[in-house]
């Protein structure tokens, strides 16, 4: 499937398993997907929209957690980005983004830059792409609220 492909097979394959089975079978079938594109041109993903009275029991924090992550990236990935990044990259970055304290004032950024950084740095004037950091940068980043 698009999923796989694209690498998010996993949550997909979180989501799916978790599914009632009239849910399963309405999602597995392939009609009345989608596509997602870049501005590009590109496709990001593949999307099945429907509003159905489905009803749902969170048996565990676990399944809250794994929800609750999947919709914040998604409300990042939409509303903040524009839909213009695939949730990998914004998985690449929560996951890679890292900075070493060199000096009493000053640390270092670690990420390797990447489009994404850049259009995130540009859209939140945060110093994503700064190679070097001073505290206030750092408190900067740490108290961003979108």
């Amino acid at each position: 499937m698009q999923a796989l492909k694209e690498k998010d097979g996993y949550i997909f394959s979180k989501s799916v398993k978790t599914l009632s089975e009239k849910e399963k079978v309405w999602v597995l079938l392939p009609n009345d997907y989608r596509e997602v594109k870049n501005s590009s041109g590109d496709v990001l993903y593949k999307i099945k929209e429907c509003i159905d009275d489905f009803e749902y029991e969170i048996d565990d924090e676990k399944t809250v957690i794994c929800y609750l992550a999947v919709f914040l990236t998604r409300l990042l990935q939409f509303k903040v980005l524009g839909n213009r990044f695939c949730s990998e990259d914004i998985f690449n970055f929560i996951r890679d983004f890292r900075v070493a304290k060199i000096s009493d004032r000053k640390y270092m950024n670690l990420a390797r830059n990447s489009n994404f950084i850049k259009e995130l740095s540009a859209k939140t004037n945060l110093p994503l792409t700064s190679y070097f950091l001073s505290i206030g940068q750092i408190k900067k980043m740490l108290s961003h609220r979108f």
